[in-house]
């Protein structure tokens, strides 16, 4: 592979690339300067392909992933992926170039099964049919039967396992990294630190950085400093700094925070109400505790822990948006966050990982997620 490319000088050579007549194909190396497989899905991705088509290549499926990972992070060069066609992103190709070349150059492995789907038409307008071509079934198909049936969890499980495994191995640092964390505990306002933090990205994480992030509002809301205050001139000075912060609904979230606030001056304080938390034996007590705190429910009391890598929560789950949006994606429904958390952890399981590792490679590393398993995840 290529490292250190200009990223500029390889988007517009790709841009000259797509816009050619005609293309002479599977040269010994690509214009990104990659031989062999590489230089050869490279060229694909000009006209499309179905990760079938790919594998064609001569590659394996994890070293496709990371081709793949690798044009969009070192040559700046991302892709789509529609209805399991990779190509990339602004494909100025006629329907009959495509078929032309698909059917030239493309070997379909023999237990492919085709279906069609639109083919690019640069001319033709939102939802207006163009040709169709023939393309192999997509990740989220697989597995699964006609609309209303039930997909078949076991084998969207072992998919997620080989996903989640070489992840793990490729983001080993990163995990490391994130469980350093753990001296977050050591903070003697632990409790009303992650309180906030957790309001602050409840809904949508960019929050943190308003709240969290920066210092200016983040000193208007620290335990001390709203002790302070009168009840009137507490209300006030939360939910201004919740509305300046730019936080999802900053009036439902100073609420939660001024009930907090209540709660933990009951409690004693933010050191009486940590050493209550801590003293909570096992896991679920701990739980249980956290989510007497208005605003914490099974997510955040999870998470909160999970922030510091506490030993009590290394096989846990805390299910967000995102790995609801994976689920979604993949197909998978269940009938209460402890199914739903099971199904993750017997995944980590599997994989040779705990809980903790498994949650912080769906959260933090999506983009990767989504690129592995083949599949768009919206949330």
């Amino acid at each position: 592979m290529s490292f250190n490319r200009n990223k500029n000088e390889d988007r517009m050579k790709t841009r000259k690339m797509l816009n050619k007549q005609s293309i002479k194909l599977f040269t010994p190396k690509s214009w990104l300067d990659h031989s062999g497989a590489a230089g050869k899905i490279d060229q694909m991705l000009l006209y499309g392909a179905t990760f079938d088509e790919l594998l064609s290549s001569g590659r394996k499926p994890n070293s496709v992933y990371s081709h793949l990972h690798h044009l969009k992070a070192e040559h700046g060069l991302p892709f789509n992926n529609v209805d399991g066609l990779y190509s990339f992103s602004g494909m100025p190709k006629s329907s009959n170039d495509i078929l032309v070349f698909r059917k030239s150059n493309y070997q379909r492995p023999p237990n492919s099964v085709p279906k069609t789907r639109p083919a690019y038409n640069p001319d033709s307008s939102p939802g207006k049919q163009c040709a169709v071509l023939p393309v192999s079934k997509t990740y989220q198909e697989q597995g699964s039967k006609e609309k209303g049936k039930s997909i078949d969890k076991e084998a969207t499980r072992n998919r997620l396992i080989e996903v989640v495994s070489t992840l793990a191995v490729e983001k080993r640092l990163d995990l490391e990294k994130l469980k350093q964390e753990q001296c977050g505990l050591d903070r003697s306002d632990f409790i009303w630190h992650y309180l906030l933090q957790s309001f602050s990205t409840m809904g949508r994480a960019s929050g943190w950085h308003g709240l969290i992030g920066d210092k200016s509002n983040y000193q208007r809301v620290t335990y001390n400093v709203l002790a302070a205050f009168s009840p009137e001139e507490r209300r006030t000075q939360v939910q201004r700094v919740c509305r300046e912060a730019g936080i999802r609904m900053p009036d439902k979230k100073a609420d939660y925070i001024l009930r907090c606030f209540d709660y933990v001056k009951l409690l004693g304080g933010p050191e009486i109400a940590k050493a209550k938390l801590l003293a909570q034996p096992g896991r679920e007590a701990k739980i249980h505790f956290l989510q007497t705190f208005p605003g914490i429910g099974p997510k955040y009391a999870r998470n909160i822990m999970m922030d510091v890598y506490h030993e009590d929560f290394r096989n846990s789950i805390a299910l967000d948006v995102r790995i609801k949006a994976i689920s979604e994606a993949l197909g998978l429904s269940f009938s209460s966050y402890a199914e739903h958390e099971s199904f993750y952890l017997k995944v980590a399981k599997e994989a040779g990982i705990n809980g903790w590792e498994l949650d912080r490679l769906l959260f933090n590393f999506r983009e990767e997620v989504e690129l592995h398993l083949g599949v768009r995840i919206t949330s």
